[in-house]
């Protein structure tokens, strides 16, 4: 993909993110960004490490597993 069109796909993800992370191939959360610490009980940096199926409420976790 050129540099531009991933700019602007990045740019759009950030701004239509309440929270966006990035994770590992095991699902652990390698870098928090948005609004993370307003809508979980992980502050920023604490959610490094964190896997990130524990942010699914436990109804919904059929969706991705």
């Amino acid at each position: 993909m050129p540099r531009k069109e991933c700019d602007r796909f990045v740019s759009l993800a950030v701004c239509a993110a309440e929270v966006l992370f990035e994770v590992d191939e095991k699902w652990m959360i390698t870098s928090p960004a948005g609004g993370i610490s307003a809508l979980t009980d992980f502050e920023r940096h604490d959610a490094i490490g964190k896997s990130c199926l524990d942010l699914i409420d436990p109804a919904e976790k059929f969706y991705v597993t």
